[in-house]
């Protein structure tokens, strides 16, 4: 009885093609052959997943107005109600087809990352990271039956560029208002992600906000399919089983949900510290554990090049928030910020590693010069106090001509004066910029 109608919609409606198409887009923003990620970072892999949603969440809405609107459409819904099966048993294949095939394009387009990662014997697997990718599925499912039932209320084909427009409109105008707010109403959003500062594979999402989650979702594709199936010409009361269900959906979830900032918390597991052996001492987070070998000998000698300054660090560890967040230095530990590849290892920015570890002096970057100019002359200074550490008999290679001649006023102004005030140089700039304050290029060459 349930089999021969499900196969009736597979064979004549648009709902395969909805589905595969739901599919192409859910991997395609999941995708980027520009930069492709090291599938090893799994809460990045999931977390990313969900902030795709900010699209794949009003396309699922907008394939459920599609199949949803196609009796209204044909004209035949009155003819429809009037046959001997009701509207809950007629309509539960279509809706169950749809709502389980959106929920398994938005699963099946990590398979080909997870299924890497799974093979990649140092990938950190966070605790509860499956709970989080079917949660962002049953949000998928819930759009498509949100949708059906839009599509049976209102079956004009103008519905369907309307929901696509005013879902994405409006979802994209939440997450811009959720940022800094702490109202749990915007972690019902389903592609809502706070920022911490954290870089995203160190996050995860909390117990409560799945939790939370799993309620307002569950709720609003119960009430969306009681609402596709209600009769043609519904009473009043037949609207209160699917109000009910919202509205206790919606209560049951805002109890349960944290404050949208604490939507996602940080992950002790993978912030926890892997180090190498011998000394000095350097560390990765555990999500970074397999860099750990290619990075520990030239991080060694970057500290061995810093060693000839004053007050000089003795450790280096990698820091875990993300790039352009500000962070306490500490003077006897030098912090890095780390980027792989595809395949996990280390990239830097077209120097070598080592030289990388020492720009700035061992500092990180700090992005606060807001003009071009200013930020041209903290990059030279940055990079020739690295190859003045090195010992380079010339200064770095620049690509533009501004970088070019900061880079060399800089490189023969800081070998221009005698070796004590070399060190002395090179010394301030590293303080300064482990506190973020002053020009690094006036600091090091003495000119403004």
């Amino acid at each position: 009885m349930t089999i021969r109608p499900a196969l009736l919609e597979l064979r004549r409606t648009l709902l395969p093609w909805l589905v595969a198409a739901m599919l192409f887009a859910s991997w395609a923003m999941t995708s980027d052959g520009m930069d492709p990620r090291w599938p090893g970072l799994v809460n990045a892999t999931v977390l990313g997943h969900r902030a795709a949603l900010v699209l794949l969440w009003p396309l699922a809405l907008t394939a459920g107005v599609w199949i949803g609107r196609r009796d209204g459409a044909a004209g035949t819904t009155e003819l429809i109600g009037v046959t001997s099966r009701g509207p809950r048993s007629r309509l539960a294949p279509r809706a169950a087809l749809l709502g389980a095939g959106l929920a398994a394009v938005y699963l099946a387009a990590l398979a080909e990352t997870l299924g890497r990662a799974v093979l990649d014997a140092e990938t950190y697997w966070p605790a509860g990271w499956p709970w989080s990718l079917l949660t962002g599925a049953l949000g998928v499912a819930a759009a498509g039956l949100l949708g059906l039932a839009l599509g049976r209320l209102l079956p004009s084909l103008w519905t369907v560029p309307a929901a696509l427009v005013l879902s994405t409109g409006s979802l994209v105008t939440l997450e811009v208002l959720a940022q800094d707010r702490s109202s749990r109403a915007f972690a019902l959003l389903p592609s809502y992600l706070p920022d911490d500062g954290t870089a995203g594979e160190f996050v995860r999402f909390s117990a409560a906000t799945v939790a939370g989650q799993t309620i307002w979702f569950g709720a609003l594709g119960a009430a969306g399919f009681l609402f596709y199936a209600l009769p043609s010409r519904p009473r009043p009361a037949a609207l209160l089983p699917g109000t009910a269900v919202l509205a206790a959906g919606l209560a049951g979830a805002l109890l349960v949900l944290p404050p949208a900032g604490r939507a996602t918390a940080v992950d002790a597991g993978a912030t926890a510290q892997v180090c190498a052996d011998g000394t000095p001492r350097v560390c990765v987070t555990r999500a970074y554990a397999r860099t750990l070998p290619e990075l520990t000998g030239p991080a060694r000698e970057a500290l061995t090049a810093l060693s000839r300054l004053p007050n000089a660090p003795v450790a280096l560890v990698q820091d875990e928030h993300a790039f352009g967040v500000r962070t306490a230095q500490d003077p006897s530990t030098v912090r890095v910020r780390l980027t792989v590849d595809g395949t996990g290892a280390l990239v830097t920015g077209g120097t070598t590693l080592v030289e990388d570890l020492l720009d700035g002096a061992g500092t990180l970057r700090c992005e606060d010069y807001t003009t071009s100019g200013a930020d041209v002359r903290q990059r030279a200074a940055r990079a020739v106090a690295a190859f003045w550490l090195l010992g380079r008999p010339a200064p770095p290679t620049s690509y533009t001509d501004a970088e070019r001649v900061a880079t060399a006023r800089a490189w023969d102004a800081l070998h221009g004066l005698p070796p004590a005030e070399q060190v002395s140089r090179v010394a301030a700039l590293r303080e300064a910029g482990l506190r973020c304050r002053g020009d690094l290029f006036e600091i090091l060459t003495g000119a403004a």
